[in-house]
């Protein structure tokens, strides 16, 4: 068991570090400045590229990510001055890690209430009316499940709130 876990948390971290990687390296591939601005003075900008580190060489730019990442330093927000973007996750995290889990919780339920169902219902008509919404479940992005579930629980059935937490 210890060689299954062993092997599985270094699977993880390549993972990640391949992620960062092509991360890196893809936001090096757009093109364009992130202060390049026509409000902006040039000295400013290029203040800003210097305090960044931007105007290094790029193997030293992803040498000085990958240490920033492995530190937890995430450096500071660009929209919110004078916050960290650690604080800013560690912030909202409770709020999505509650909403996530609660997720869960519900598809397990509605997917186990659906199955058993099913099975009870093997070949009739409430086995494929089940079955059409799990597929479609499945196969609708949340995009559209999110604003449309919203839509008929807030607005028409009135049974939970349309916003806030």
């Amino acid at each position: 068991m210890a060689k299954y876990v062993l092997r599985k948390v270094l699977i993880a971290l390549a993972t990640v570090f391949v992620l960062a990687t092509a991360t890196f390296f893809m936001m090096k591939l757009i093109p364009g400045d992130p202060f390049a601005s026509l409000t902006t003075k040039v000295e400013v900008q290029e203040k800003q590229r210097a305090y960044y580190g931007l105007d290094k060489p790029v193997f030293e730019q992803y040498m000085t990510y990958m240490g920033n990442l492995l530190h937890g330093n995430l450096g500071y927000s660009l929209k919110k001055t004078g916050r960290t973007v650690v604080d800013i996750i560690r912030e909202a995290f409770p709020v999505s890690a509650r909403l996530g889990l609660v997720s869960f919780i519900f598809a397990e339920l509605i997917g186990y209430l659906f199955g058993i169902l099913c099975a009870q219902f093997r070949g009739r008509w409430p086995d494929y009316v089940l079955m059409l919404f799990a597929v479609l479940g499945i196969a609708m992005p949340s995009m559209v499940v999110g604003p449309l579930m919203r839509w008929l629980l807030g607005v028409v059935w009135k049974v939970l709130p349309v916003t806030g937490w």
